[in-house]
């Protein structure tokens, strides 16, 4: 008998310490509930700017690298940028490395920054270009990247453009919404201008990569 106590006291017991487990598991995700459920807008990233562009172009994977990759000529073409200087520059294989000083300048602001730039071909014929900003007292961070893949049709690229980028100092937040108008919407389109200063007119008009693409005859251009 006194066995058998003992076996049901320990089994009591066993069941009050499940027991116990079981609501403070409860009362954990009760918590974890609650705490999502008063999220507001200043618990939620609302100042990084994102932007994304694919579309179909008129000129090789090759000639697009090239026109990215030239760091150095950005201030010529890129709008609002009134220095670009590489100081920096390497290669290894199908890598190269480089770090540039970009100023950007517009409405009342100078923004200075280097940005590491490296590019790369895949075995694929994919070339990849990304761009990382290091001055973290004007950027938490800003990253674009470049993926450019042959087109549906000869001498053509479906290309991939992204940015995200943050200012570090909130007060600059205020004129993110500008940056971007001023500055990022309006760097396919100058890429567009550039290309055809240097490879002259495009194997087709420029089109979201969900169109039909339409090829037309064009004039070449050689550095």
């Amino acid at each position: 008998e006194s066995m058998l106590e003992t076996n049901k006291k320990e089994a009591v017991v066993s069941t009050q310490s499940t027991g116990k487990a079981e609501r403070k598991a409860g009362e954990r995700r009760k918590r974890r509930l609650e705490d999502n459920a008063h999220l507001n807008e200043s618990d939620i990233d609302t100042e990084t700017v994102k932007y994304r562009d694919n579309r179909v172009v008129g000129w090789s994977p090759e000639e697009i690298y090239d026109v990215v990759m030239e760091v150095g000529n950005y201030r010529l073409f890129i709008p609002y940028c009134i220095d670009s200087t590489v100081h920096k520059t390497s290669e290894r294989g199908t890598h190269t490395y480089m770090e540039a000083e970009l100023k950007v300048g517009f409405q009342l602001y100078k923004l200075g920054y280097t940005s590491k730039v490296s590019g790369s071909t895949n075995l694929d014929g994919t070339k990849i270009v990304s761009a990382v900003c290091e001055n973290k007292d004007l950027f938490d961070h800003l990253v674009m990247d470049w993926s450019i893949k042959p087109g549906p049709i000869e001498h053509t690229s479906a290309m991939h453009f992204e940015v995200s980028f943050r200012f570090a100092n909130k007060l600059y937040n205020t004129v993110a919404t500008m940056f971007k108008s001023s500055v990022i919407d309006q760097m396919i389109p100058a890429f567009e201008t550039r290309l055809r200063d240097v490879y002259g007119e495009p194997t087709l008009l420029s089109s979201l990569a969900s169109h039909k693409v339409q090829a037309h005859p064009r004039r070449r251009k050689r550095r």
